[in-house]
């Protein structure tokens, strides 16, 4: 009964949804925090954990392991830095990472940002993660190089130092990190603002309450045009219909549905339509159709949009004529998987992983799969290949 205790004690806290992670995945992060603790049974850890802080912390370590890299998903900190850029000269640019694990999302983002020439001074990074020896790591920035997946660790704003690189204290002062519970209502402070939130790899690990909980805050902070860059998996159009595609970027970049009018949110009426005299009607100019995207284009606006089972039903014509084509068949996994079909999202980025030999990513999605399906083995014989991948890389 105490291990029922402990799983609806995360929930309440975390949000956690046991199904993302697999029964007996979190069974193991149970016994390792009974280890740890040196506790004997579930529950003495049970009672531990509603008086005992670190305690708590100990089981947020092992539920919340961090996996993450410097640079994930390349082409959304472009998108910062270009966000950033074209809003030069207003307000300090405020990045949000949450969570933030051990900082490489937010350093990322401070790196993109003043490589693209916005003075320090003019950013602000803020990560928060509600795993204190995440934000331990992520306070003390030392970062080896496997930390960077290969690329060699950049020097225009930090050192390296006995093999760890270390960020200068010009960009440090830009950055700062703090332990917050993304589920709390004060985890930011009354009035903050954002112009972009990172909030990547969380929402699938959450149950549909607490997922809706997070997007209230992070709708609560954005700015009004503001950007959220969301990860493989999280169409947040399909998960809440106050978020869309931000039309030109990526299929991870998303903005509200609805933009906020400043005039209308301060209750001013709209300006009255002057009358109109009746004019005779025009014949429209004919135009030529617009040119439709490729089959590919179309299905990933789809699943951005939303729309899973349209995007699926297109990608599956167009496999029928590409059947060797590695990104349709990735892009068919992460919308299968969105629609927690994941017997089909496994087969389908398995063929990806085949086509195009040294496919991370959709390695990084099964081992996802496997764990939300109990498959322990299997997530630890899919990690061992991964690793093996992201050596042979470097």
């Amino acid at each position: 009964m105490s291990r029922a205790e402990i799983r609806t004690l995360l929930r309440e806290r975390l949000g956690l949804d046991p199904e993302s992670i697999g029964p007996s995945t979190l069974e193991h992060a149970i016994g390792e925090a009974m280890r740890r603790l040196g506790s004997v049974s579930p529950g003495e850890l049970y009672a531990r954990l509603q008086r005992d802080a670190t305690a708590w912390q100990t089981l947020v370590e092992e539920v919340t392991v961090p996996e993450t890299w410097f640079f994930r998903v390349p082409e959304q900190y472009t998108e910062l830095a270009a966000f950033a850029r074209a809003r030069a000269g207003k307000d300090v640019f405020r990045v949000l990472s949450l969570p933030c694990s051990t900082g490489e999302e937010a350093w990322s983002a401070a790196l993109a940002l003043a490589d693209a020439g916005v003075p320090t001074a003019a950013f602000e990074v803020v990560g928060i993660d509600v795993n204190a020896s995440a934000v331990a790591a992520a306070r003390r920035a030392r970062y080896r190089r496997v930390a960077f997946r290969g690329s060699a660790p950049p020097l225009a704003h930090g050192e390296e130092i006995d093999g760890e690189w270390r960020p200068s204290v010009r960009l440090a002062r830009s950055v700062t990190f703090r332990i917050g519970n993304a589920l709390d209502p004060t985890v930011l402070a009354a009035g903050d603002r954002f112009d972009a939130v990172f909030c990547r790899n969380l929402l699938i690990y959450l149950d549909p309450a607490a997922r809706k909980r997070v997007l209230d805050r992070v709708d609560a902070v954005l700015a009004t045009d503001g950007l959220v860059f969301a990860g493989q998996a999280e169409a947040l159009p399909a998960l809440d219909p106050r978020w869309q595609a931000a039309e030109g970027l990526g299929p991870l970049t998303f903005r509200r549905s609805v933009p906020i009018e400043p005039a209308r949110a301060l209750g001013t009426p709209p300006p009255p339509m002057a009358p109109r005299s009746p004019e005779r009607p025009k014949q429209s100019p004919r135009r030529d159709p617009p040119a439709r995207p490729s089959g590919l284009a179309e299905a990933r606006r789809l699943a951005d949009r939303g729309d899973l089972a349209a995007a699926q039903s297109l990608l599956d014509a167009w496999l029928a004529g590409q059947p060797e084509d590695a990104a349709a068949w990735r892009l068919l996994g992460t919308v299968r998987l969105a629609r927690d079909e994941l017997a089909a999202a496994d087969e389908a980025l398995a063929r990806a992983g085949y086509l195009a030999r040294g496919d991370d990513e959709s390695l990084r999605l099964r081992v996802l799969i496997a764990e939300r399906r109990g498959e322990t083995d299997v997530a630890a014989r899919l990690r061992a290949r991964l690793a093996r991948s992201e050596g042979s890389s470097r």
